[in-house]
């Protein structure tokens, strides 16, 4: 019983995002090309993390919650360690991106975009409207791997309706993702340090 125990609570630890741990407006030295038509959508992955799967089948469902017109860019930013190249990001849940709509994946070597951005878990969304001004940050799904409507998906669906709803984030449950580089912001000197 308390193996059952465990595993379940297991499922149900996440991490909810503070307003400062996420960049509220898109930052000027990210290397993702952000969209000028369409709000950006932005998938952080850890492409191993089984856990995730589900949060992709959550997006999937944007199509039946916006109407088609509305529908973000999806970039999934798919973290690796520099040492492994782009076979370690050969797996099931990346192959699985091409279902959702409007999407590609950006290889982030080093998890350099993903330190930027400040996502920690792999299966965290972060919404961006046209103007590069943050409406989400969190997760899509109840638990970790699962699937089923909740109050995250609902959450960025009302936002890509109206860009003004006050829609709640919830914690993202996933694998911790590969971060390697710090962000840079902290590899900018601080005034005045002689480097």
């Amino acid at each position: 019983m308390s193996a059952w125990y465990g595993i379940t609570t297991f499922g149900f630890v996440g991490e909810r995002l503070a307003d400062g741990d996420t960049p509220a407006v898109w930052p000027a030295d990210s290397t993702i090309a952000r969209s000028k038509h369409q709000p950006m959508l932005l998938l952080f992955l850890h492409p191993h993390c089984a856990c995730s799967q589900a949060t992709v089948e959550q997006l999937e469902r944007l199509t039946t919650l916006v109407p088609a017109r509305l529908l973000p860019t999806i970039c999934v930013v798919a973290s690796s360690p520099r040492s492994t190249g782009r076979l370690w990001e050969s797996t099931p849940l990346l192959n699985s991106i091409p279902r959702l709509p409007n999407s590609y994946v950006f290889h982030d070597a080093g998890g350099v975009e993903t330190a930027l951005f400040g996502a920690r878990l792999s299966g965290t969304v972060m919404l961006y409207d046209v103007d590069g001004r943050r409406l989400y940050a969190g997760g899509v799904t109840m638990a970790r791997g699962h699937d089923g409507h909740n109050a995250g998906i609902q959450a960025v669906a009302d936002l890509l309706i109206n860009p003004d709803a006050n829609a709640p984030s919830v914690p993202a449950f996933g694998c911790s993702v590969v971060c390697e580089a710090p962000s840079r912001k902290a590899e900018t000197p601080a005034e005045g340090d002689a480097r």
